[in-house]
C-alpha cells in the first residue's frame, strides 16, 4: 500500500510540473490580467523598489514592472526568461536562499501561494526578507484549482484561512476579495537595512 501512495504521489508530482510548465509557457506577461495589474498597482504604491517575486514562474510579473532598482524570481521549476534587468533563482519557497541581514521592500506571491507545502512556512521565510508582503490568487472556484487539488491530493482553504494562519510579527494592512484576492502584510520588524 504504501508503495502505491508513492507512485501516486510521484505520478501527481509529475503531472504537477507539466501542467504548470504549460501554463507558465502561455500566461503571457500583461497588466491586462487583474492579478498582474494588482501587483503592479501594489508596488507603486508602496514604493516597492527591490523586488522578490516568490513562485515566479517565466518571471512576468517583472516584465511588466516600470521603476525598480532590483526584481529576483524564485520558482522552483526552471522556466525563467532571462535578461539583463532581472535575476533567477531556483529554489522553493518554503526555504529562499538568502544571506540574513538581505532585504527587500516588497515580496510578491502572485498565482503561487497555495502551490507552497505550507504557507505559513513560505510566509515565514518571506518575513525574514520583506518589509511588506503581497498575496495575489485567483479564488479557488476557478476551474484550473480544481484541477490542481486533483494533481496535489488536497482542497485549498479559503484566502480568508490565510489570514487567520498568517505567522507572528506580521499584520494585515489591507484585504480585497473577489475572483482576485488580494491581501497586504506588513512586516512588524522594523530593523532593516540596505542590501
Amino acid at each position: 500500500m504504501k508503495r502505491v501512495r508513492l507512485f501516486l504521489s510521484d505520478v501527481r508530482r509529475k503531472l504537477l510540473y507539466i501542467y504548470l510548465s504549460l501554463i507558465y509557457r502561455i500566461y503571457p506577461a500583461s497588466p491586462k490580467f487583474e492579478e498582474y495589474r494588482i501587483a503592479k498597482n501594489e508596488a507603486e504604491l508602496n514604493n516597492c523598489r527591490k523586488i522578490l517575486d516568490i513562485g515566479c514562474g517565466k518571471g512576468n510579473f517583472g516584465k511588466i514592472l516600470d521603476n525598480f532598482e532590483m526584481y529576483i524570481g524564485v520558482d522552483v521549476l526552471n522556466i525563467f526568461d532571462k535578461d539583463d534587468k532581472r535575476e533567477y533563482i531556483r529554489s522553493s519557497m518554503d526555504s529562499l536562499p538568502f544571506r540574513e541581514g538581505f532585504f527587500f521592500d516588497c515580496s510578491f506571491f502572485i498565482n503561487s501561494i497555495f502551490y507552497s507545502n505550507s504557507w505559513k512556512n513560505s510566509l515565514t521565510e518571506a518575513k525574514k526578507y520583506s518589509k511588506k508582503i503581497v498575496l495575489i490568487d485567483i479564488d479557488k472556484t476557478y476551474p484550473h484549482i480544481f484541477f490542481l487539488d486533483l494533481l496535489e491530493g488536497r482542497i485549498r482553504k479559503r484566502p480568508s484561512d490565510i489570514v487567520k494562519e498568517l505567522p507572528q510579527g506580521v499584520k494585515v494592512v489591507m484585504q480585497k476579495s473577489g475572483e482576485t484576492f488580494m491581501i497586504l502584510i506588513e512586516n512588524l520588524n522594523t530593523d532593516y537595512r540596505d542590501n
